[in-house]
């Protein structure tokens, strides 16, 4: 029985501006790739295919984007050997152990709201 080497962490940056540390060796994300992955990324979960084809295609007849979806998921994929995103079916979410700055910012930002405001304090400059 094998050992599976362990996966590197996926790091997916939305602050100050896009960027991925799986896709930095293994080639880069096109732009449509770089809006699915910002589209996932604000999800916790996964997302139905036809959602993504409406948001990332708006313009294009159903079935039209739904091939396009199809051959970008397959190019990512194939590309990151499916270490970014995870395709259930007619479901797609990011994969489970991506980390995206968006969630660490939120859970910082709603601690601090949550803390003592008696606690803070200011700057005599």
């Amino acid at each position: 029985m094998g050992v599976d080497a362990p996966r590197e962490q996926i790091d997916v940056y939305l602050l100050p501006e896009f960027s991925c540390s799986l896709v930095g060796d293994k080639g880069a994300l096109t732009a449509a790739g770089r809006r699915l992955v910002v589209r996932l990324a604000f999800e916790d979960g996964f997302l139905p295919r036809k959602v993504l084809e409406t948001d990332l295609w708006p313009d294009l007849e159903p079935a039209r984007a739904g091939k396009r979806l199809s051959q970008l998921l397959w190019r990512i994929r194939s590309t990151t050997e499916d270490a970014l995103i995870v395709v259930d079916g007619d479901r797609v979410r990011l994969a489970g152990d991506v980390t995206i700055d968006y969630w660490a910012a939120k859970t910082i930002a709603r601690n601090l709201l949550r803390s003592d405001p008696n606690g803070c304090t200011t700057s005599t400059r």
